[in-house]
């Protein structure tokens, strides 16, 4: 086998450029003259820190109602924004794991996807919605004929703005995401301020909803005005049969449903094992805990999309994207291990104390956990998501057994403990496979063998020792990658 292998890989933007051949290193990427989209890296780490920013002015926003609004409004604008969030993840059915996977091979069915699918999650909104105020518990939350006709837009509004992580993640735009999310987070703090002297709870739903919903009309406009025009959303698209993408649609929405459940009971069995004050504390910790595992799952979307654009690529992608998942899971471990009790202390003595044994426990599972998300991510990439439901079943089974056992028992270490253990057999059950993808991409092998992730189409593949072999197709690819993806599972 030869120790170098030749892409042949073009450039999109320009519309006069012509297909370049180039020498590649071993296990270097390969990259197309002129313009080039942002380094997946790059995306991830922007989206990574986009989140810790918003975390710490999240912080700050109801740090800021606490001390201009009552205790009761905080409480109401807190849940109906809960309540609408809900609703909007809901309603969203899952669609973000397929714009991260299929929006960099959509071709010209890029622009009629994203507009039936924005419209379906809009209009669910709007009837979760409205079933919520007509027949949910809204009257404590919603108390005025506004705020319960407006209630429906809001929803609608945050289905928007949330999908568009992801859509901006599968359009190669993750940093613009990133950008989104901030600017939403610092305009959120100054409107809920700048209302305070309404001391309405409404008010705080309005200033987290508003500019949210701006934001949201901003990137469609932007994405249907200018980025869709783009050559590469005329190509031809390079997707696999609808049945498979059902499927895939299917396993998405599941693997959501079920990864869901441990959030929603584990509160629960803490009030029920060791009452209200017991879960205060464990609340503080496990969100510190919890921001952290979204994090490592942020990374995640912009190599499914760029993996995706140009499967040819995936050994030397995968190589940086296992160094990159590591660093965050070893500096998170460690903030957990030391940091956290340190920021739990903050808020008070008796937090610190008491969630210090729960963070320090999660510093293990953090680490656990980049084993069944490296596993995730390129299930998705290889449109194999079947172990993976199984996968994420038997995690949650054993994480809420392990809570019922374990929490009475242990108090609220007994939480992390369980979840180390879920981790630990996950982990067990996706290593063989994981291995074997690992292998298969040459990303550790010193050889930068062209992979083929299952489409039928395919831009290129690579032959060891020789050069690419441009797959048939109906027509010409115009010239180019999809342009400037983060992801779900």
């Amino acid at each position: 086998m030869s120790h170098r292998d030749t892409v042949d890989v073009t450039e999109a933007d320009p519309p006069s450029s012509t297909a370049a051949t180039a020498d590649v290193p071993p296990g270097e990427p390969s990259r197309p003259p002129g313009r080039t989209r942002p380094d997946f890296a790059v995306s991830s780490l922007s989206l990574a820190a986009a989140s810790l920013i918003n975390g710490v002015l999240g912080l700050v926003f109801w740090a800021a109602a606490a001390h201009s609004y009552t205790v009761s409004e905080v409480g109401r604008g807190s849940a109906a924004i809960s309540t609408a969030t809900m609703l909007a993840a809901l309603a969203n059915l899952s669609l973000g794991g397929m714009y991260e996977r299929f929006l960099p091979v959509a071709g010209r069915r890029a622009r009629p996807a994203i507009a039936a699918s924005s419209a379906l999650a809009f209009a669910l909104a709007l009837v979760l919605a409205a079933g919520f105020v007509l027949i949910g518990p809204s009257e404590r939350i919603l108390t005025t004929p506004l705020e319960r006709w407006s209630f429906p837009l809001f929803v609608g509004a945050l289905s928007a703005f949330a999908l568009h992580d992801n859509l901006l993640v599968g359009l190669h735009l993750a940093r613009w995401a990133a950008l989104k999310n901030v600017v939403h987070a610092v305009v959120k703090l100054g409107l809920v301020i700048a209302l305070g002297a309404t001391a309405t709870g409404f008010s705080i739903v309005v200033a987290w909803i508003v500019p949210a919903a701006v934001m949201a009309v901003a990137v469609l406009v932007w994405v249907f005005g200018w980025w869709l025009r783009r050559p590469e959303y005329a190509a031809d698209p390079d997707l696999p049969p609808n049945r498979e993408l059902w499927h895939f649609f299917g396993s998405t929405y599941g693997l959501t449903v079920i990864a869901s459940l441990p959030a929603l009971v584990t509160p629960l069995v803490v009030v029920q094992s060791l009452g209200t004050e017991a879960n205060g504390y464990f609340t503080m910790a496990w969100t510190l805990s919890s921001a952290l595992l979204l994090l490592l799952g942020t990374v995640v979307g912009p190599f499914i999309a760029e993996a995706s654009t140009d499967p040819s690529r995936l050994g030397p992608l995968l190589r940086r994207f296992v160094l990159l998942m590591g660093a965050v899971a070893g500096g998170g471990a460690l903030f957990l291990l030391v940091g956290a009790p340190i920021v739990l202390g903050w808020l008070g003595k008796d937090y610190g104390q008491e969630g210090r044994d729960l963070t320090r426990i999660m510093a293990a599972g953090l680490l656990l956990t980049a084993v069944p998300v490296l596993y995730g991510a390129l299930a998705r990439i290889h449109r194999k998501l079947r172990l993976a439901v199984v996968l994420q079943t038997v995690v949650t089974i054993a994480q809420i057994t392990g809570c019922l056992l374990l929490v009475p028992r242990l108090g609220v270490p007994g939480v992390g403990v369980s979840y180390v253990i879920a981790e630990v057999a996950a982990a067990m059950i996706v290593a063989v496979p994981l291995v074997r993808w690992v292998r298969e991409s040459g990303a550790f092998s010193g050889h930068h063998v062209g992979h083929h992730t299952g489409h039928h189409g395919g831009r290129h593949r690579l032959r060891p020792g020789g050069p690419a072999q441009p797959v048939p197709q109906s027509q010409p690819v115009p010239p180019g990658p999809v342009p400037p993806s983060q992801k779900e599972a």
